[in-house]
């Protein structure tokens, strides 16, 4: 639980007198949990309460009759509860980069009047790309264009030419695991010389 608050008080017989206080409670319950091994499971339920009071008055200045008077309070009050689940993966699990040109991933990118570029789209994928490669290790990712889904996007080039371009940083090793050595070797597709 917390607890926070303070009072203000301003007086001075040429300016408006002022008061001011505030008050902030805040209590929060958090459970952890696990369902075997891989899955936790967290829970968060909080309540919180905040009153804001200001007031102020003056009667008069230089022989002038002013009256102002400030009244204004707030309170907000909340309660709520989050869960979050996770599951941790094993050694085998893989990642697939790539079929993000559909619609209902939210770009704009079907509907523009011209195409958009590999550079662009390299900087716009590339946060999520290097989060998803940093997490999982290039060895247990690949590359994938999901042709023909994705051509209402961009061309099978651009996205090709945006891996290239936001893997740019990394080994010739992890850039071959990416496009070539994880899927040759998950898909077992026997790679030799023709």
């Amino acid at each position: 639980m917390l607890h926070a608050g303070d009072d203000f008080l301003y007086r001075d017989a040429r300016e408006p007198s002022v008061e001011s206080s505030y008050r902030s409670d805040y209590a929060w319950l958090t459970l952890e949990g696990r369902v075997g091994d891989r899955i936790r499971q967290q829970s968060v339920a909080w309540i919180g309460d905040l009153d804001w009071e200001r007031q102020g008055s003056q009667a008069a200045t230089n022989s002038r009759i002013v009256q102002l008077r400030i009244d204004d309070r707030r309170s907000l009050r909340t309660l709520g509860i989050k869960q979050d689940w996770s599951i941790e993966l094993g050694s085998r699990a893989l990642l697939k980069l790539g079929g993000v040109g559909q619609k209902r991933f939210g770009f704009d990118w079907l509907t523009r009047a011209k195409p958009i570029g590999s550079e662009e789209l390299a900087e716009t994928l590339a946060p999520l790309m290097h989060y998803c490669i940093e997490k999982f290790g290039p060895n247990r990712c690949m590359f994938e264009s999901n042709f023909p889904v994705d051509k209402v996007s961009y061309s099978y080039s651009v996205v090709f030419n945006a891996f290239k371009r936001l893997s740019k940083d990394y080994s010739t090793s992890e850039r071959a695991a990416l496009f070539h050595d994880t899927a040759a070797r998950v898909y077992r597709i026997a790679v030799g010389r023709l």
